[in-house]
């Protein structure tokens, strides 16, 4: 079981990553952004990922009542939903 939720796991998000990742030179490209700007986007799109460890380890350190992964969960689907409808 462990095996294949991790096997599925990772596909899922390579297949995701895999479909995503190839589109941004082309939607920089459509709306003309610079060279080195894109290359800044490209930085903030991979933060995230760079950031996962860090904010894992601070979930487990800093427990929010007694839970330690269903608070940050929630907080960050608020200030993702707050942030899509900020900029639409």
């Amino acid at each position: 079981l462990l095996v294949t939720l991790f096997v599925a796991q990772h596909l899922t998000k390579g297949f995701a990553r895999s479909l995503t990742l190839p589109s941004a030179p082309f939607l920089f490209r459509l709306y003309n952004v610079p060279g080195p700007q894109a290359q800044i986007f490209n930085g903030v799109i991979a933060l995230p990922w760079a950031m996962k460890p860090a904010l894992g380890l601070m979930s487990d350190a800093f427990p929010i009542f007694r839970y330690n992964k269903a608070p940050y969960l929630l907080l960050a689907t608020i200030f993702g939903v707050a942030g899509s409808v900020a900029i639409s």
